[in-house]
């Protein structure tokens, strides 16, 4: 008689096909992880927010680059993708799970030093909703990171006369059909303008502090953003 053995669940069989996607990714591995570890080499913030942070995938390799231990709080949607951030985080790493969809609100206000958001706005149906809990997340001077593709890049591709799709991107997000490149699944892609997510960034009272275009074609952009101190100052005391 054959003994049954149980098959993984299908959640924990994606995120582990997320996270080795993320391992041949150039873009992470030659842009993101390495322009990410320069600010925070720089800047150290002692408690970061990774919010939409998948497997963890650029978390703790950023950790592993950097000379001292940051305490890192992943924020993900998905909970087979936390369990496997966990088991895949080095003994070293300082690293707490969150539970969270990107749009709920992160439950303690002014508690971070950092907030990252690598392509999770691309999921964001409200954008304006994510940025402001990830904004209001922020100690005074805080940092807020975020990485997106020019999606100019996508909508020309698809576009066509009878479309509209262009005149619409220019005042509106717009959703593209997408089929996840690590995991084959339909992927939520929403198009958001470059200059728009600035915009929105910098209403909320925050300052560029830099924006570097990156990726093997050239097309994404990783923007850092400060947390203007008056600001931080006055939500604290209200």
């Amino acid at each position: 008689m054959h003994k049954k053995t149980s098959m993984p669940d299908e959640g924990r069989i994606q995120a582990i096909a997320w996270d080795d996607g993320c391992a041949n990714d150039p873009v992470r591995k030659g842009f993101i992880i390495p322009e990410i570890t320069k600010i925070f080499s720089g800047a150290r913030p002692k408690r970061i927010l990774d919010l939409g942070s998948g497997t963890g995938y650029i978390a703790r390799k950023v950790d592993r680059a950097l000379s001292y231990r940051p305490e890192w709080v992943l924020a993900d949607f998905d909970k087979y993708r936390l369990e496997l951030a966990a088991e895949r985080a080095p003994r070293e790493m300082r690293l707490n799970a969150l539970h969270s969809s990107a749009s709920d609100q992160i439950p303690i206000a002014n508690a971070y030093d950092a907030v990252l958001m690598i392509f999770t706005l691309l999921e964001a149906v409200d954008p304006t909703t994510v940025i402001s809990y990830a904004t209001g997340s922020l100690k005074k001077q805080g940092l807020l990171v975020i990485a997106m593709p020019d999606a100019w890049v996508d909508i020309i591709d698809i576009s066509t006369p009878s479309s509209h799709l262009a005149t619409q991107f220019l005042n509106q997000t717009v959703e593209i059909p997408k089929i996840d490149k690590f995991t084959c699944q339909p992927y939520p892609f929403f198009a958001m303008r470059t200059e728009s997510l600035i915009s929105l960034v910098l209403s909320d009272d925050f300052s560029l502090e830099s924006l570097v275009r990156g990726g093997p074609r050239n097309d994404v952009f990783l923007l850092s953003f400060r947390k203007n101190a008056h600001t931080a100052a006055a939500a604290s005391s209200a």
